[in-house]
């Protein structure tokens, strides 16, 4: 059990749901079965190897702010957390290249940053909220490389992820502030002050809600989910900036109602240019 929460499974089911999310955003193309399950596949590997990885490098300070995760409290060894991101990351990166090249590639690529990032990440500033918001849309973005077809769909989901995921994160470094700054942490919310943090936070989640109506706008989504979906995502995003510090698990829920209004609008969009173009 210590090890599968080592590797948070519901982050990992979230970032195998945004794997599933870029697949919806080009229309559900169901020529490629084995594809989008190998893809999805991967990227829920792959994200418990980082998981795994993060935790692993992350161990003293988590005795101070998450002492109830599996290597502090004991039910995992540091030396069976590496092990076992290791195998994670090599059952990942053997889905992805089963694929092709260009998703082989890009799931190398992530499993060097995932580690590095686990190094490093408390001594990177805003750069480490950025890889993480980056690695959350691409996610997504892989769907485009393993069925090699892109829309403007998929861009605005990617992008809706992105912004939310900065909101996201920043938002947890404000929490976790007070372990970081024990143990020498050097993170953006430290360095200019909760207030700043949570108020860039509240600008990144503005920027996602843009992305999504945007997309709604220029009619790559549309139909009779989208609006309401949208307003949902907008509605649960507002709700955390009544509070001091803003509630990263509020702006993930709203993040997934967002996707999901691309999804419903795209397969609605597509599924009314084939009817037009009969």
């Amino acid at each position: 059990m210590g090890y599968l929460t080592l590797m948070r499974p519901f982050v990992c089911l979230s970032a195998a749901g945004a794997a599933f999310a870029g697949i919806g955003a080009l229309g559900f193309p169901l020529d490629a079965p084995s594809v989008a399950a190998l893809t999805i596949l991967s990227n829920f590997l792959l994200t418990g190897g980082a998981d795994a990885i993060n935790d692993y490098f992350d161990r003293e300070i988590d005795k101070v702010n998450m002492p109830a995760r599996p290597i502090p409290s004991g039910r995992v060894s540091p030396r069976g957390a590496a092990l076992f991101a290791a195998a994670l990351f090599a059952a990942g990166n053997l889905a992805a290249w089963r694929v092709n090249w260009m998703l082989g590639t890009l799931a190398s690529t992530g499993t060097l940053i995932s580690i590095a990032y686990g190094a490093y990440s408390k001594r990177l500033g805003l750069l480490k909220n950025f890889i993480i918001a980056a690695t959350a849309a691409t996610s997504l973005l892989l769907a485009g490389a393993a069925l090699e077809r892109s829309n403007a769909a998929l861009w605005a989901a990617g992008a809706h992820l992105f912004f939310m995921m900065m909101g996201v994160e920043l938002s947890k470094d404000v929490e976790d502030m007070p372990g970081d700054r024990a143990f020498g942490a050097r993170t953006w919310a430290l360095k200019v002050g909760a207030e700043r943090a949570t108020r860039a936070a509240g600008a990144c989640v503005a920027a996602g809600l843009i992305a999504v109506a945007a997309a709604g706008a220029a009619g790559a989504a549309r139909g009779v989910f989208f609006w309401p979906l949208f307003a949902a995502s907008a509605l649960m995003a507002g709700w955390p900036f009544f509070f001091p510090v803003r509630k990263p698990h509020l702006i993930f829920c709203a993040t997934a109602l967002g996707v999901a209004a691309v999804i419903a609008g795209a397969f609605d969009a597509e599924r009314g240019a084939a009817f037009f173009s009969k």
